[in-house]
């Protein structure tokens, strides 16, 4: 038996970000992950863009995190040692009713706090792309680019070098809750090993909902949600600068198929939205519709886009707690008989990254 004050299950961001934190204090900190290594699911599995905080509604936590956040980014990156780019970022649209959303956005993004939006006309978004296609757009100086999964890798890191405690390959399969000496305690069976700790912090990401219900807690259900990418190569000749983005559609949920350089130099197209079942939550096929969809939609937003700049697609899944029909439209797991899908439907379904 392996006794600890803290135990944090999931080696994703979340998780180490939580085990380092707790770090700071005199509390024997492990963290049970059922991969390898950290980072091998959804926090490795992104498009690695640091949000301003316009797209969240007034009021909520996210919008206050990610506002938050933002403003305290570079600070973080420093801290950990790891690459990252104020880039801005252009959300683009072209009619009438495109600008008033534009708007909306901005007021809601003044509103939460985030700085730096402006809403530019055609002739300005050309001078920050010539090929960028839109009447309407709206920069967000604050957003910016870094890659996921070295900022995973260290904040477990400096977790580590702060005295937590790692177990990988361990996948928990069942929780107790027990007294021990007059104190309620967890007792964690993990990889055919058993922990046992006196707080328990799930941070198991897609698998979240099973631990809940092994803890006792019925009321939260995971709905993964797969999304595809493709990455261009860096040798391409397109220079962009800075992510791009369609107008969102509000019915819909979603923020849409997007460009976005990545910190290395490459532009990534992506993602799209694929809710699978319960049991695929670790599917994370390319698939040719979608392909061929992300490529639409990406030459959409920047018309020089060619299918021989591609070298790579991937695909990560989202633990959503919203429903199909509650969350947006992507293409069921039951019906995929490769119709084509409208690129408006796949713009509007893409889940937020």
């Amino acid at each position: 038996m392996k006794i600890f004050d803290v135990i944090v299950i999931g080696a994703g961001a979340v998780g180490n970000a939580i085990a380092r934190e707790l770090t700071r204090y005199r509390l024997d900190v492990a963290v049970l992950e059922k991969e390898q290594d950290t980072g091998f699911e959804t926090s490795g599995r992104n498009s690695g863009v640091l949000h301003a905080g316009f797209n969240n509604r007034p009021g909520t936590l996210m919008a206050r995190l990610c506002v938050e956040g933002n403003k305290g980014f570079e600070r973080e990156a420093a801290l950990l040692g790891i690459s990252f780019r104020r880039t801005g970022k252009l959300v683009t649209g072209l009619t009438d009713e495109d600008r008033e959303e534009l708007q909306r956005l901005k007021g809601q993004g003044e509103a939460n706090g985030a700085e730096g939006l402006t809403i530019l006309n055609g002739e300005e978004i050309s001078r920050i792309h010539p090929r960028i296609g839109g009447n309407w757009a709206l920069l967000s100086e604050r957003t910016g680019v870094f890659d996921p999964f070295e900022y995973t890798v260290a904040l477990g890191e400096h977790a580590c070098q702060n005295g937590a405690v790692y177990f990988f390959g361990k996948r928990v399969s069942e929780i107790r809750r027990e007294n021990v000496q007059a104190e309620d305690c967890f007792e964690v069976t993990a990889g055919g090993e058993r922990f046992r700790s006196r707080w328990l912090i799930n941070s198991a990401g897609l698998y979240a909902d099973e631990i809940c219900r092994m803890a006792g807690i019925d009321a939260y259900e995971i709905r993964p949600c797969r999304g595809e990418y493709h990455i261009l190569d860096k040798g391409c000749g397109l220079d962009l600068p800075l992510p791009v983005y369609p107008v969102p559609n509000q019915k819909a949920g979603g923020l849409g198929i997007h460009l976005t350089p990545s910190i290395h130099g490459n532009i990534m197209i992506g993602p799209s939205a694929e809710y699978l079942g319960d049991h695929e939550r670790e599917e994370y096929d390319s698939t040719k519709e979608v392909m061929d969809m992300l490529f639409e939609g990406g030459h959409q937003l920047l018309s020089d886009i060619k299918r021989t700049d591609i070298i790579r697609s991937f695909a990560g899944i989202r633990p959503k707690l919203t429903t199909k029909e509650t969350g947006g439209y992507a293409v069921s797991s039951l019906n995929r008989n490769r119709r084509r899908v409208g690129l408006s439907r796949w713009r509007a379904s893409s889940p937020r990254d």
